[in-house]
């Protein structure tokens, strides 16, 4: 588990073990947060698996707390924006692609 800017990130071979693994670092974090009065922006938490492999089910999702005590499902998202980015579940950039090409197609009209 490791965190970069403000991702958290888990790297296991099992996404299920990985999300559990991520629920257990959030509620740290959360905690943590908390002691110092800070906390999440809610409307910015996203959840992606990256793998390479076909059989992977890149489905599970996460449930974490929200600031008030009650719980909210994280579903997976089919690409997510990071530095201006976007990346696919298979790191195939495809997306990041066509919308540069969109914008840059847009531009030129």
């Amino acid at each position: 588990i490791y965190i970069n800017g403000r991702k958290l990130f888990v790297l296991l071979d099992a996404l299920d073990t990985n999300t559990c693994l991520l629920l257990l670092a959030y509620k740290k974090i959360v905690k943590g947060l908390k002691k110092a009065g800070l906390s999440i922006d809610l409307s910015k938490r996203k959840l992606i698996h990256y793998s390479c492999r076909k059989q992977d089910n890149i489905a599970p999702a996460i449930q974490l707390l929200n600031n008030n005590g009650s719980t909210m499902t994280i579903t997976v998202t089919p690409t997510i924006k990071w530095l201006e980015v976007y990346l696919d579940w298979k790191l195939t950039f495809k997306h990041h692609i066509k919308t540069l090409v969109a914008w840059a197609m847009k531009k030129l009209m």
